[in-house]
């Protein structure tokens, strides 16, 4: 099982702003092409502060502490195109994404309104979602073979 950590602001981790341990996790590093093995990862926030081996990340008092043995972290995912910020679609969508790591998405055709919508829900606590980028409405040639976002 893998778990990837949103790089949204206010996908709220801890309670209260508690900080959080993932004590035994298999960090993929995808910078080097390795995993390490039994990793502690402590996030603040929206920030992975810390990361080391375990037992030798100093953890503050009141953090939470998920086991993560057996588990992988993983950078967040993107996905580079995707039709989900529609309305209706995106209280649906986005949170699967997430559920699934994917933490940024490039949405290729939309509405700048609903874009701009998505992210202020996103941004607010009211929806859970992945970064989202937009390109709003499709650049269409003649013949259109695409009109205007319904």
């Amino acid at each position: 099982m893998a778990l990837a950590l949103p790089s949204v602001a206010s996908f709220p981790l801890g309670a209260e702003g508690a900080p959080i341990a993932f004590v035994g996790v298999s960090v993929v590093d995808v910078a080097r092409g390795r995993v390490e093995a039994d990793q502690t990862v402590l996030v603040e926030g929206d920030r992975i502060v810390r990361v080391g081996r375990r037992g030798q990340v100093q953890l503050p008092a009141g953090a939470r502490t998920i086991e993560g043995r057996g588990r992988f972290l993983i950078p967040g995912l993107w996905d580079m195109h995707v039709h989900a910020v529609w309305p209706g679609l995106q209280q649906l969508f986005l949170p699967l994404l997430v559920a699934n790591g994917i933490t940024g998405i490039r949405d290729m055709w939309s509405r700048i309104e609903w874009l701009d919508s998505a992210r202020i829900s996103i941004e607010g606590g009211t929806l859970v979602g992945p970064r989202v980028v937009g390109s709003g409405n499709l650049v269409d040639g003649v013949p259109q073979i695409g009109g205007p976002a319904p």
